[in-house]
């Protein structure tokens, strides 16, 4: 289910308080849960994603890949020891 949310409204959900943005894009349920998920602790294990969002790997690999395709999230400092940074 696609929703068009604005980005003001996924900063008020993850908590930021940043000045309003111009850019809109459609977003689903899963990445905001995902998102917040990613934004409350940025080095967070894939089997732990798993078992706090309560959804299989394979849906989250495809979300993660979903939100860094629209510049959401952005991984550093490599795949073992690395962190999400939140772009928005």
């Amino acid at each position: 289910m696609l929703r068009r949310i604005d980005i003001r409204h996924i900063l008020i959900i993850s908590g930021l308080h940043i000045e309003q943005q111009t850019r809109c894009s459609y977003v689903r349920r899963k990445e905001l849960a995902i998102f917040k998920l990613l934004y409350k602790n940025p080095s967070i294990k894939q089997k732990d994603l798993v078992t706090e969002a309560g959804k299989s790997l394979s849906t989250i690999k495809r979300i993660k890949e979903s939100l860094q395709k629209k510049d959401y999230i952005r991984r550093v400092g490599g795949k073992r020891y690395g962190k999400w940074e939140i772009l928005i």
